[in-house]
């Protein structure tokens, strides 16, 4: 950051999780946390599946649509079809997410 700073690009990251109510700033995250080397690899193979079952859903769509893309907040995957039309204004209420953010987003 100091290197993008001296560039003329200085960056300020938020340190709190998005999309989490009750949640815990990264810095001060000190909780245990325990790998299950099987569990992981179950969840790689369901994302691969459902990875293929959203590819094949998006081919039958013959206008614009996205690739499959993940909500990192969520874990979801998703897949998303535009219709032309223009998206109603976001409700806002997104834990630490700010509510013009999310309008300036979804708008």
């Amino acid at each position: 950051m100091a290197m993008l700073n001296a560039q003329g690009a200085p960056v300020a990251i938020d340190t709190m999780p998005s999309e989490i109510a009750d949640c815990v700033a990264f810095p001060d995250d000190r909780a245990p946390r325990v790998y299950d080397a099987a569990l992981a690899r179950d969840f790689w193979r369901a994302l691969v599946l459902i990875d293929q079952v959203l590819k094949l859903f998006r081919t039958g769509f013959l206008g614009k649509a996205s690739p499959v893309h993940l909500f990192w907040g969520s874990f979801d995957l998703a897949v998303t079809r535009f219709s032309g039309r223009t998206a109603p204004a976001h409700p806002g209420g997104v834990p630490h997410l700010q509510t013009r953010w999310c309008a300036r987003l979804f708008a």
